[in-house]
């Protein structure tokens, strides 16, 4: 089907992969994760200070939430 006029529509079935690539949890991309909250109101001026509570190194589950 043509990608173009797929919207709005959806599969009759679902399409599962036989396999899981890859075989672990992975992040593609190197960042930081914060609560909004915490970051309410900062400007280039006035930065909100955050403390780094824990890292997460690639295919492990944390320990922290």
């Amino acid at each position: 089907v043509d990608i173009k006029i797929t919207l709005h529509r959806f599969l009759a079935e679902d399409i599962v992969a036989p396999a899981n690539l890859p075989g672990f949890n992975r992040s593609t991309m190197d960042g930081y994760a914060i609560r909004a909250e915490d970051s309410f109101g900062a400007t280039g001026n006035l930065p909100s200070y955050l403390e780094i509570i824990g890292e997460i190194k690639m295919g492990v589950k944390p320990e922290f939430r």
